[in-house]
């Protein structure tokens, strides 16, 4: 099975995509892990486009997606790939062009923006060692002090509030054709972070609980 997933920043469908693919036994493969082994590889693709991130200058949606489907091909094995994730439309469909990437799945994981800009506002970075906490859920045992180093944490410019918003709404408008797409083709499947599902006294949704969600939706 071929899958794919899908979600807005702060959502956790990286760690979600790696969870399903050793519960599977299916290889993970993320697009920015495609690019680097693709040039690491000395692919054509892949010093082509290392040549435009040199630069500076955005891949061509035509050399992403040569690149994608030459690498989800090799990294795939007799029980398909998962996949983390199409950038747009575009892609999307053509990876579902090739017979050999095509994908049977698309894992949409939903969660409110007000728990996706919380999530991501809390992150905090060691400025010295580049560590990474969570002022909610994963805290220095001295505040603003890294257990590791003893450097300063700090907030990335990235995990501020305002720049969180504007990031989801850039996610949105390139996002909602590509879920539109993945719905018409009866191959998008959705799980919605709920209230419900937080366990009482804790602030977040337990990991293993949206697991098994993912997977019995993949059974169906």
């Amino acid at each position: 099975m071929n899958v794919a997933f899908l979600g807005p920043p702060n959502s956790g469908k990286g760690t979600y995509a790696k969870r399903v693919s050793k519960a599977l036994g299916v290889p993970y493969v993320g697009s920015g892990d495609l690019f680097r082994k693709a040039y690491e590889d000395k692919t054509a693709l892949g010093i082509k486009a290392h040549e435009y991130f040199g630069n500076g200058k955005p891949v061509p949606d035509e050399l992403t997606i040569n690149l994608l489907i030459q690498e989800l091909k090799k990294a795939k094995n007799e029980k398909g790939f998962i996949f983390d994730t199409p950038y747009n439309a575009n892609q999307a469909k053509a990876i579902d062009d090739d017979p050999q990437t095509r994908i049977d799945a698309a894992i949409n994981v939903v969660v409110p923006d007000e728990i996706l800009i919380r999530r991501g506002s809390s992150r905090v970075t060691c400025g010295k060692c580049g560590w990474i906490y969570n002022t909610l859920t994963l805290k220095p045992k001295q505040d603003g002090i890294c257990d590791k180093c003893g450097g300063k944490l700090v907030q990335r410019e990235d995990d501020k509030p305002d720049r969180i918003k504007v990031r989801l709404q850039e996610y949105k408008k390139r996002s909602g054709p590509m879920e539109e797409y993945y719905k018409k083709e009866n191959k998008l499947k959705e799980v919605n972070w709920s209230k419900k599902l937080v366990p009482k006294g804790e602030i977040d949704i337990p990991i293993g609980v949206m697991l098994d969600k993912i997977l019995s939706l993949l059974k169906e």
